[in-house]
């Protein structure tokens, strides 16, 4: 983080404390026994309600940044796992799918399982071309 930003961070910290100051003691005036007195300065249950919203809404939009950031983390934490989890259940399907391997319909199964486990666009975008020829899944060896 850059220095800068780090004190503007910490000037917008003081300034969202301040702005909850000011609503609390505003809360308190306008529904004590001085509320009379406040309202006469605009001080209103209103317009706290309204600098409340307000706050709110700008708090939400200066931390929307950061809460965002920490969501996409959260996420994309559990993806390695599940990656390996995945594999893990190919490499056992690959195993079992042998022993279709003695009827015609067996290797035809066997076949489009290879099929499937090619991956036919790895992740490009933008309208681009994928590879040719893509690299086939591993074919699983039938052992008699």
């Amino acid at each position: 983080m850059v220095e800068g930003s780090k004190t503007a961070a910490s000037g917008l910290e003081k300034l969202l404390g301040k702005s909850q100051l000011v609503i609390d003691r505003a809360t308190a005036l306008s529904s004590g026994a001085t509320a009379v007195d406040a309202a006469k300065y605009g001080i209103t249950p209103a317009a706290v309600l309204s600098m409340t919203k307000e706050r709110t809404d700008y708090d939400n939009i200066v931390n929307a940044p950061g809460v965002t950031i920490a969501v996409r983390k959260a996420l994309t934490t559990g993806f390695r796992p599940a990656f390996k989890l995945t594999e893990k259940k190919f490499a056992e399907v690959d195993k079992l799918i042998r022993q279709f391997r003695t009827t015609a319909a067996g290797r035809t199964m066997i076949a489009a399982w290879n099929a499937a486990r090619i991956i036919k666009d790895a992740g490009h975008t933008g309208g681009g071309e994928a590879p040719a020829n893509p690299t086939p899944a591993p074919t699983p060896t039938p052992t008699p």
